[in-house]
């Protein structure tokens, strides 16, 4: 409590500096924050009938490199700060600035080389893309091609026109150009994104419009697919919720601190296909409303904005109940009714949340175990439309707790036995590398002359036994003899090789040894 009191005093002091971003082109994915291991961006979603509806794919220059973490905060700081500040509509060629000081605006020193990598690897990124969205204008249109977002002109090289450039430069290449141009915008703190890691950025540009949806309708909540962030971050998904929760904690962690948001719910939710899949809940914080009043407010200032100490004041004296932590039966209740009815469900009665105890007992105290026998009841309800339980006791009567448990161990005794067949066919993997590199050195031990003998003794052999399929085949003389030389030499070389049975308990027993 003593954090986060002292967090919302340091807001209600804090400069918020507005920075437009254009929404698309800041939504969807073009860097790998991940230090190692990142996801490749492929992002395909199709209508009904298979036709595409969104195509967002990313190559990268092996020449340059992938853009990381130095790239992303060029694009985030330094260029969308560039392209704020410009009279609309943009230009096409337009001055950044010299390499020394933007490498000081990245907090990256005096190494100018690497700021150069960063916009040589901004620049050699391709995006394959089919995408609509709604322009300035409220038009729709469509965003299609492969393409490169814009060229970079550096100190000496001939500009579009024949000058010389006295200080780095970009040309936006189309569709790009008209997407920064016709695209909507939608503000951003440009103080608070420079606080923040790569990860943590990337969060805030992907969540922050649905938390000013959900101020904005005054929902209590906004919430995201834990598998649609993981895309639209580039970020691996986990499969379990432990690990889920530990990979999104580190995201989270100076959100929470800086008041952004004040509480995360994670409600199970599988996709399509069965796979483990969560809806992501945050309770919108201090800093958050804070940015939804002034990026609202007419007119507003562009730069050195305070939020109204008064106001602020205002607001936490005056009783906030969208802000009270919910109780984990007053979660459930909500989780059974918004399935139920598709939308926010206002207040509570104490009946409801009585009945929210109730399942939660039932389920040992297991607010997972509840939420799945809530996914279950949704489930029934596709197949009988009048099958999903009118109150939440309901789910008690039809004994979804118990179908709960049954699915539960069900998932389980799956997972292990899949990790049973993946376990054994790594093994089996390694076996075959390991008979492959015996057979390779017995075949290279022999002499031309025991190659010789050995080819003109079982030669026939093979030709007998495989004459069904080498008249199928038909092939000329000299690729057939071929293949039965190869067929002798891997018949000698796996000659008394044990079965995978007997390699697997004999290099079990070395292990134990």
């Amino acid at each position: 409590m003593k954090n986060a009191s002292r967090s919302n005093a340091e807001e209600s002091r804090s400069e918020i500096d507005p920075i437009r971003v254009e929404l698309l082109s800041t939504e969807m994915p073009i860097h790998q924050l991940a230090k190692r291991g990142g996801k490749p961006i492929r992002i395909l979603k199709r209508k009904p009938g298979n036709r595409v509806e969104v195509q967002w794919s990313v190559d990268y220059s092996a020449a340059v490199g992938a853009p990381g973490q130095l790239a992303y905060r060029l694009d985030t700081w330094v260029i969308k700060r560039c392209l704020d500040e410009l009279p609309r509509p943009i230009p096409r060629l337009f001055e950044v600035g010299d390499l020394r000081p933007i490498a000081r605006q990245l907090n990256h020193g005096g190494d100018t080389n690497a700021v150069r990598r960063a916009f040589d690897q901004n620049a050699a990124t391709f995006i394959r893309a089919k995408i609509t969205y709604t322009t300035a204008n409220g038009d729709e249109a469509t965003l299609e091609g492969y393409f490169s977002r814009y060229n970079v002109f550096y100190r000496g090289h001939t500009l579009p026109g024949g000058q010389r450039a006295e200080t780095v430069y970009i040309s936006l290449n189309d569709p790009y150009y008209d997407l920064i141009n016709d695209g909507q915008v939608r503000p951003l703190d440009f103080e608070y994104q420079r606080t923040l890691t790569p990860s943590s950025q990337r969060f805030y540009e992907i969540i922050s419009p649905k938390i000013f949806a959900a101020l904005k309708n005054r929902r209590s909540t906004a919430w995201i697919r834990y598998s649609d962030y993981c895309q639209f971050a580039a970020q691996k998904p986990q499969l379990s919720r432990s690990r889920m929760q530990a990979q999104m904690a580190v995201v989270h962690r100076s959100h929470r601190e800086s008041g952004y948001i004040a509480d995360v719910a994670y409600r199970r939710s599988p996709d399509s296909d069965g796979s483990p899949d969560w809806i992501l809940e945050y309770t919108p914080g201090d800093r958050a409303k804070a940015e939804y009043a002034l990026f609202n407010e007419k007119p507003r200032s562009k730069a050195g904005t305070r939020a109204n100490p008064e106001s602020t004041a205002e607001k936490k004296s005056a009783p906030q109940p969208a802000t009270r932590q919910p109780s984990q039966a007053e979660h459930l209740v909500r989780c059974f009714l918004e399935r139920r009815e598709g939308r926010d469900t206002g207040t509570l009665s104490s009946r409801q949340i009585g009945w929210g105890r109730q399942l939660l007992e039932a389920a040992d105290q297991d607010v997972g175990l509840a939420e799945l026998a809530i996914d279950l009841a949704v489930e029934a309800a596709h197949q009988n439309r009048n099958g999903f339980p009118k109150h939440l006791s309901g789910l008690l009567d039809a004994g979804f707790i118990d179908q709960a448990r049954a699915r539960r161990i069900k998932e389980r005794d799956n997972r292990d036995k899949h990790e049973r067949i993946r376990a054994v066919e790594e093994r089996r993997g390694e076996f075959n590398d390991w008979c492959q590199k015996r057979v390779a050195n017995r075949i290279n031990q022999l002499s031309e002359g025991q190659r010789e003998e050995l080819l003109d003794a079982r030669r026939d052999d093979v030709l007998r036994a495989q004459s069904f399929f080498l008249q199928l085949r038909r092939w000329p003389t000299e690729r057939e003899s071929a293949w039965v030389e190869s067929q002798v030499l891997r018949q000698y070389g796996k000659e008394g090789e044990p079965s995978f049975e007997e390699w697997a308990r004999s290099a079990k027993q070395a292990t134990l040894q």
